[in-house]
């Protein structure tokens, strides 16, 4: 595109995981949760639990791109929307927050033979 346009300015903006609203929360939907979903279902994840993921709220996000779309100069072509190291969570914190939200133990608070009993190993 700057090739074919190189009078305007081109700045791609590239947000991180994208989810529900700071205020409202998420409601259910074909989101990145399905993921956490199967997780609970299954009884594990594919990944350790301490392992980060960086999850923005759709509200966030929509305010990053409106100060991208009003600002005068933006130094950078490429901009990342993130929480970053700071506010990203880790998958026991949102193992335990999904598990609350459906009244089941954490996958991670799980033993080996509680996940037998219940199918989820």
């Amino acid at each position: 595109m700057s090739e074919m346009l190189p009078e305007l300015p081109l700045v791609i903006a590239r947000p991180s995981i994208v989810v529900g609203h700071s205020d409202h929360g998420c409601t259910p939907s074909p989101s990145i949760f399905w993921v956490f979903r199967m997780a609970l279902t299954l009884g594990k994840f594919m990944c350790e639990l301490d392992d980060r993921i960086d999850v923005v709220p759709v509200d966030y996000c929509a305010d990053a791109l409106e100060l991208l779309l009003t600002a005068e100069n933006v130094d950078k072509s490429i901009i990342h929307i993130s929480a970053g190291l700071n506010s990203s969570v880790t998958f026991a914190e949102i193992d335990k927050a999904m598990a609350k939200a459906s009244g089941n133990v954490p996958v991670g608070e799980l033993s080996e033979s509680e996940l037998s009993r219940t199918g989820r190993k």
